[in-house]
């Protein structure tokens, strides 16, 4: 049997209870209860504070709840539980620095004004927002809530509503039978993953960043599978629920549209961050980011001693460099956070705060660099032709990520998340020898 690295994991003993304090559950259920009726309050003054008030206290007491046990088999639920801020931020950006009623609303209920002889709609309008206390407002709130990439409505990404209208014109419902397919499908390849993730011997703290050839085969052997881990995995859970909405016809196919990209787009970083990879942080990281970079102009306007320095155009470079700062500083926040949360008592915390931060906020400069380049006259038309371009482009990001997802594989390693198993493995079933399962 091959050995397993055991870096990073505590003795487990699996005899050990659970907390007997009910009242460490109760965050968890607190916290859920908020983000489902942040919407629901009818608007007053200071809405958005104190609801964001209330999140954070609560995210917070959840992080440090002692449920679930940072051991043994309940690790995985509580780095699961942690990683809930994909739904936290969103709420938190919409009800702090919008007006939900006003600014958000859905584009199936939008009111045609003027159509086209073929049906093609030249001008709506909003609708009218729900009325207060209402289920129609409560409905609306839960929906609200539900998308974090903001599906169907106003402020969601173009690309992802146009893919929502090709699935709407084409009528796919593959969704209804398939979804629970696509699920399994991709907890097979989660679980083989899985498996070959603990038979690679963890790189020493020396061995990080070398060059020596067995070594760079190792680290890229194991970035590939923490990504396919992080591709499948997150494809898995949303096939679940897109299964469940579609089945229980609580939504329709189109309201599902793919998580992620297309692969053949990762020619640059920039499209691995902005096309491929999911979509879940944009619209907040871009809400937050416009706020900021709009405030900051004011700033700069009304203080005197400011005067005489520039505001930032909105469709500048220095703009989208802010946006990409602002947009990888919140994911460092929040991925640091994830993974700190089960790395208590068996990693410093410090450690995994500095690879994360090293990691998101070196690929903005990645971003900026390509956005030069691609505005560069100097090279030859005929190198960076469609296919050669491309070609070199693949290679550039894969080497690119092979240099810096260091700093992101290493925490993971250093925690034993790339080690755990899932509830059930058909791979050691299959695989392993009956003794040693």
């Amino acid at each position: 049997m091959s050995t397993v690295s055991t870096r990073g994991i505590l003795p487990v003993d699996p005899t050990s209870p659970a907390p007997a304090d009910p009242l460490s559950v109760l965050p968890y259920i607190l916290l859920f209860i908020l983000l489902l009726l942040a919407f629901y309050p009818q608007p007053f003054r200071f809405r958005g504070i104190i609801i964001c008030t209330l999140v954070a206290l609560l995210d917070w007491r959840s992080t440090v709840s002692p449920w679930p046990p940072n051991i043994g088999d309940t690790r995985p639920l509580k780095y699961g539980i942690a990683s809930s801020w994909i739904f936290v931020l969103p709420v938190v950006e919409r009800v702090l620095i919008h007006l939900p009623e006003k600014d958000f609303w859905r584009l199936d209920e939008e009111v045609v004004s003027e159509l086209r002889e073929d049906g093609t709609v030249v001008k709506s309008h909003r609708p009218s927002p729900p009325r207060e206390w209402s289920w129609n407002k409560l409905r609306w709130s839960v929906s609200l809530f539900a998308t974090p990439r903001a599906v169907g409505w106003n402020f969601g990404s173009r690309k992802i509503n146009a893919q929502r209208e090709e699935i709407r014109r084409a009528r796919l419902a593959l969704l209804d039978t398939g979804g629970g397919v696509a699920a399994f499908a991709c907890y097979l390849v989660w679980d083989l993953v899985m498996v070959a993730n603990r038979r690679v011997i963890a790189p020493r703290d020396e061995e990080w960043w070398s060059w020596e050839p067995e070594i760079i085969f190792k680290i890229l052997w194991l970035e590939i599978l923490m990504g396919i881990t992080v591709y499948v995995g997150m494809n898995m859970q949303f096939d679940v629920a897109a299964a469940i909405g579609v089945g229980l016809r609580l939504n329709e196919p189109e309201d599902w549209p793919p998580l992620f990209g297309s692969i053949t787009d990762c020619y640059t970083i920039a499209n691995v961050w902005g096309k491929f990879w999911h979509q879940y942080m944009r619209q907040p990281c871009l809400g937050t980011s416009h706020f900021l970079l709009t405030h900051l102009n004011m700033l700069i306007s009304r203080l005197p001693r400011c005067r005489h320095i520039p505001q930032i155009p909105k469709h500048s470079l220095v703009a989208y460099i802010f946006h990409l700062l602002t947009a990888f500083a919140i994911s460092t926040f929040f991925h640091a956070l994830s993974v700190g949360t089960v790395a208590v008592g068996i990693t410093p915390v410090r450690g995994i705060v500095k690879n994360m931060a090293i990691f998101f906020m070196i690929q903005p400069f990645a971003a900026v660099f390509e956005s030069f380049r691609s505005q560069s006259r100097r090279m030859s038309a005929v190198f960076w032709s469609a296919v050669v371009g491309r070609m070199v482009g693949y290679v550039w990001v894969l080497f690119w990520f092979y240099l810096t997802g260091q700093w992101f594989i290493r925490p993971y390693i250093d925690v034993g998340i790339v080690e755990w198993g899932l509830p059930f493995s058909f791979a050691d079933w299959l695989l392993l020898p009956e003794g040693c399962r």
